[in-house]
């Protein structure tokens, strides 16, 4: 059997030494490096197993979060090289090319291409269904925020979706939406601001006289 291999991080020397020791005196297992910060312990990863995908999203999550998204396309793309069936990845890709470089075709790829390998995940959906209904699309929008609400009935951002999008395509059906996801995300922190905003929708949508 082989061992364990660990590479240990941590940007205290202190815990590092202590961590080392007792990982050292357990059988099967064998440090193979240390690093002191998360950039450090990726290129480590890297250079100890260059087939390690998650190293090189590792890599491409940090240049994405510096802004340097071409550098953040070309380390996910690496990724996707050696393990094509990562579905995150292709939600990460699809971000950057609609966020960043609006590009909706490559964008819609992405997402699509996701939600291929993993049908459940809702990340990829709440993408799909932003990105058609920035782009008016709201058919296909209400289609992926219900797909999510189907897996997670009380997902608050799924019912935000989709009362803005009914919003373009069905009063009533608006109406009974923001009732719904002020019903869910009444007494969640990171609902409060958006739980203002919603009931301003819902008070001009009823204010509308019927058939508008």
């Amino acid at each position: 059997m082989k061992p364990v291999r660990i590479l240990i991080a941590d940007d205290h020397d202190v815990v590092r030494q202590g961590v080392r020791a007792v990982l050292e005196g357990q059988a099967g297992w064998v440090v193979c490096g240390e690093a002191s910060t998360g950039r450090e312990a990726v290129a480590k990863a890297i250079d100890l197993q260059p087939d390690f995908a998650e190293a090189y999203v590792g890599r491409g999550d940090a240049w994405q979060a510096k802004g340097n998204f071409d550098h953040a396309i070309a380390e996910y793309k690496k990724a996707l090289a050696l393990d094509p069936e990562n579905a995150l990845v292709h939600v990460g890709l699809g971000r950057i090319f609609y966020n960043e470089k609006g590009q909706y075709h490559e964008a819609v790829t992405e997402y699509n291409r996701a939600i291929q390998l993993d049908p459940a995940l809702l990340e990829a959906h709440l993408a799909l269904g932003e990105v058609y209904e920035e782009k008016g699309l709201y058919e296909e929008a209400i289609a992926r925020y219900g797909k999510v609400l189907e897996m997670e009935p009380k997902h608050p951002t799924a019912h935000y979706g989709l009362a803005l999008a009914y919003e373009k395509v069905d009063r009533a059906k608006a109406i009974a939406m923001w009732e719904q996801y002020i019903e869910v995300a009444t007494g969640l922190a990171s609902e409060k601001d958006w739980l203002d905003i919603a009931r301003k929708h819902l008070k001009k949508l009823k204010d509308q006289p019927a058939g508008r």
